[in-house]
């Protein structure tokens, strides 16, 4: 075991010896920091900075902050709102919240119907019954994403989560500076000793065939989860620490009135934390095969860098909700751009021989079984060329 470690301990050596991942790193950190203030940068606007505007909105906020999402709360937002720019007012996070759901009135079986909880429980039902038959599931489905919203205690009641909300609106750009870091790291672990000729004297050593792959794989996948949670953690202190700790026992409706599940901000931040720690798992896992494969950290690149740029040109209606599960699973991996908390916690769930499961439930351990089975046939691949 202590081989073992010191293996691992030397692979980790080997990894940011290179200049590449050094500079990956600390730029993703860097960029990651950047991301969640960058709207605070001085720009153009008539009558405040960034910085007075998000103060003034916070100030706001907190003042109405402990009082309950009722018919009075939002009948003075909207009449509010109507006197003023959306921006300005004491009540502009109210008004956002109820907004879209005012458009629901036009529905017959709305009409007549002014109770915002009603109006955004039958918003909630027509986008489930289109989404699901996007998906070519069956209307059982419906029927457990109503079940899972009915388990929301309502009235909601209002609080400040401006930290939360930038961490969670920051969180596409994130990922695309997350995976790109580990691209960078992890593509040359098996390419780079293919490229330099020392392939094949490692795997004609001691360890070469066995505790020397295992130390690959484990540094290659520690590295992942390490990362993320790193850049994650980074981005979230970061958010906190200029908007505010307010509005971690809120609801995550605040943030997105049509989620169905019943959780909290705070909540909400650390099921989304070991999602993200399992997809860069399952990512590192693809381009270790990859780099094993390949044979080439430059073709690893490229196909992480169309991975992660294109996925969602993929999203479109198939006929099967096989394939439908396992496209969306391959898109999902990799958000690119759109609000990764919100594919995590994407309404539609998953189903498996008639059981449904949340995307926050299902997505993570689909990462993990294939994950340590790519790295398994990653460490196999490699394996193949040892000296007979």
């Amino acid at each position: 075991m202590r081989s073992l470690f010191e293996l691992i301990g030397y692979e980790y050596k080997k990894m940011f010896a290179r200049k590449g991942t050094v500079i990956a790193v600390v730029l993703a950190l860097m960029l990651t920091c950047f991301a969640q203030v960058m709207l605070l940068t001085p720009g153009f606007t008539a009558n405040y900075t960034p910085w007075e505007l998000m103060t003034r909105s916070r100030s706001y906020a907190r003042a109405i902050s402990g009082r309950i999402i009722d018919e009075a709360l939002i009948s003075a937002a909207h009449y509010d709102i109507s006197n003023r720019d959306p921006l300005q007012g004491p009540y502009a996070d109210i008004f956002w919240i109820t907004q879209n759901t005012r458009g629901m009135w036009d529905l017959p079986e709305a009409e007549g119907i002014t109770d915002f909880y009603e109006l955004n429980r039958i918003s909630v039902l027509r986008g489930a019954e289109w989404l699901v038959s996007q998906n070519h599931m069956p209307y059982q489905a419906v029927d457990w994403i109503m079940a899972q919203y009915d388990s929301i205690p309502t009235p909601w009641v209002f609080e400040y989560y401006g930290g939360y909300y930038n961490f969670f609106t920051r969180l596409s750009i994130v990922t695309v500076i997350l995976f790109f870091a580990l691209a960078v790291g992890i593509a040359p672990i098996f390419a780079t000793e293919h490229r330099t000729g020392v392939a094949q004297l490692i795997l004609a050593s001691k360890y070469g065939k066995s505790k020397l792959i295992r130390a690959k794989l484990i540094a290659a996948a520690s590295f992942c989860v390490g990362l993320t949670i790193v850049l994650l953690l980074s981005g979230f202190i970061v958010c906190m620490a200029v908007f505010g700790r307010d509005g971690g026992a809120a609801v995550f409706q605040l943030y997105w009135h049509v989620t169905p599940y019943n959780f909290n901000m705070r909540q909400v931040t650390a099921i989304y934390f070991v999602n993200a720690a399992l997809r860069g798992m399952f990512f590192g896992a693809v381009l270790l095969f990859l780099s094993s494969k390949l044979k080439s950290s430059f073709g690893v690149m490229i196909i992480a860098s169309v991975w992660i740029m294109v996925a969602l040109a993929f999203i479109i209606p198939l006929p099967s909700i096989w394939l439908g599960n396992i496209v969306r699973l391959v898109v999902q991996i990799l958000p690119a751009m759109v609000n990764p908390t919100r594919s995590v916690f994407a309404n539609v769930p998953y189903e498996v021989f008639g059981v449904f499961f949340p995307p926050f439930v299902f997505e993570p351990v689909f990462n993990l079984a294939v994950g340590v089975l790519a790295m398994f046939f990653a460490g196999w691949v490699f394996r193949r060329y040892q000296v007979v």
